[in-house]
């Protein structure tokens, strides 16, 4: 996972139980922007990512 400067989350690798978070369950070579948390402001952005 990273932080881009832009607020957004994005994250890539295996991805067989949908764990990147982009809804799908395909594996990504790529970073591909993690979906905002249902309900999430507008103005929304991410401070902090963490992954394990």
């Amino acid at each position: 996972m990273a932080l881009g400067s832009d607020g957004n989350a994005y994250a890539w690798g295996d991805n067989t139980y949908g764990q990147l978070g982009d809804g799908t369950s395909s594996s990504r070579n790529t970073p591909v922007k993690v979906g905002k948390p249902a309900g999430a402001p507008a103005d929304f952005t991410y401070v902090q990512v963490s992954a394990g």
